[in-house]
């Protein structure tokens, strides 16, 4: 073995146990600029993601320019994109693909995943058919569910979700992210039904292996709230406690929507940790239906905590003083309207409430 490649594996060992710091990274950096290696590919995929890491899209860059264009192969490549995508640069990953393909260089399984969820943040729609396109003619698209996923999650995402259900039914082996990824996509462009049919489907076809986890069963609450199916939202809670996935604050929010009181509450009270929002939905829910002690109650509770109320929730417990019928309570919470000097979203709130004005 020659000495250059003893002191690239001894340095891609250093670099990697355990995780390097900047300081680390840039004394290693400098070591094999000052050996004349740069131009290594191996270490420099290293040293593109190491830089990802950390946050330095743009030193992972500059590593990789310092390889000389013929030697770059597709890891050093899909290396560079990575970096770029997981630092939320969606535009410059496609870039840096478009740059690959004039390179020459072919696309990998790997490659496909990437520009897909870049193409779909970045909305070029263009580009994401021209990579389905390529992605098939090398045969990829078949042979990976990563590829079929990320294919369908662009399409959702364009709002083709035809597409993206095509996709989905020419796969020939899917996985627990292909059934989730269509159940999401249908349910983030409103198509309920849908979403709850798929939902349903992966429950009876999926078998054992290919359960739905947190994320589709969290979706199927927020379909079930938005169709004011309670019933199935409620069978959903039930066949989520049997797969022990907890979605305290989807539950919460599903029987807030749908109205059904005791639900509600058990749901908040369950909660570990409840932030502002959970506060508003379970204090607007008793708002709602009139019971306006209740309401204060807990209001009062969210004023003991460390959280501050916003406008909304302060409306909530307006509507709930109303229902008292009791004028210090109102005057109680005007007081505190004048405090926080948020007058306006407590009127929005009165008004989607259903309170005159």
């Amino acid at each position: 073995m020659c000495k250059t490649t003893i002191i690239i594996e001894t340095l891609c060992h250093f670099l990697s146990h355990p995780a390097p710091t900047l300081a680390t990274l840039a004394q290693a950096h400098t070591h094999v600029l000052t050996l004349g290696l740069s131009h290594h590919p191996a270490f420099v995929a290293k040293l593109v993601t190491l830089y990802a890491r950390l946050n330095l899209p743009s030193c992972a860059a500059r590593a990789f320019d310092a390889v000389p264009s013929h030697q770059a192969d597709t890891f050093l490549w899909n290396a560079l994109i990575q970096s770029q995508a997981s630092n939320n640069l969606p535009y410059l990953s496609l870039c840096t693909y478009m740059r690959m393909r004039r390179s020459c260089v072919e696309p990998d399984g790997f490659t496909y995943p990437l520009i897909l969820s870049a193409c779909a943040k970045a909305h070029v729609p263009w580009l994401g058919l021209c990579a389905h396109a390529t992605a098939l003619r090398l045969g990829l698209v078949g042979l990976d569910p990563a590829i079929g996923s990320g294919l369908m999650y662009m399409y959702a995402k364009f709002g083709f979700l035809g597409l993206a259900r095509q996709v989905f039914d020419e796969m020939s082996e899917r996985d627990e992210v292909s059934w989730t990824t269509l159940i999401v996509g249908y349910v983030q462009n409103k198509h309920f039904e849908l979403g709850l049919g798929c939902l349903k489907a992966m429950v009876i076809e999926g078998g054992v292996e290919k359960r739905p986890g947190y994320r589709a069963i969290e979706v199927g609450f927020q379909a079930s709230a938005s169709l004011g199916e309670a019933m199935v939202g409620s069978c959903i809670h039930g066949f989520s406690i049997k797969l022990g996935i907890g979605c305290a604050s989807s539950v919460l929010g599903l029987y807030c929507k749908c109205g059904w009181l005791r639900e509600g509450y058990v749901a908040f009270m369950e909660l570990e940790e409840r932030d502002l929002i959970s506060w508003t939905e379970i204090i607007a829910l008793y708002a709602r239906i009139g019971f306006g002690f209740k309401c204060l109650e807990l209001f009062n509770g969210l004023l003991s905590s460390a959280l501050s109320p916003d406008g909304v929730v302060i409306g909530c417990a307006l509507m709930g003083s109303v229902k008292t019928g009791v004028l210090n309570q109102g005057k109680c919470v005007h007081g505190l309207i004048s405090r926080e000097k948020c007058l306006m979203p407590c009127l929005k709130e009165l008004q989607s409430l259903g309170v005159p004005l």
